[in-house]
């Protein structure tokens, strides 16, 4: 079984309870926080964990099927790496 997920209006709900803000502002917050973390190669959260861009290279594979060559292109692949809490 697997565990709930939580979903960003949930989120934003319980941060508004907890914090008093409205929903409306926790969500520009939480979109905010969004966006610096697509835009920015590196960005530490003490307590939380570090999120940051990993560049993989395109490269030439074949198929064995067919023997066919074909080109997988570059993507960026966002990671996190959980924080001591």
């Amino acid at each position: 079984m697997t565990d709930p997920i939580m979903t960003e209006a949930e989120l934003r709900a319980a941060i508004a309870s907890e914090t008093g803000l409205s929903e409306s502002s926790v969500g520009n917050v939480i979109d905010s926080l969004v966006d610096h973390i697509n835009e920015e190669p590196r960005i530490a959260i003490p307590g939380l964990g570090i999120f940051r861009h990993i560049i993989w290279a395109s490269r030439k594979i074949k198929n064995r099927h067919t023997g066919e060559d074909k080109t997988i292109p570059e993507k960026s692949i966002l990671v996190f790496k959980a924080g001591n809490i």
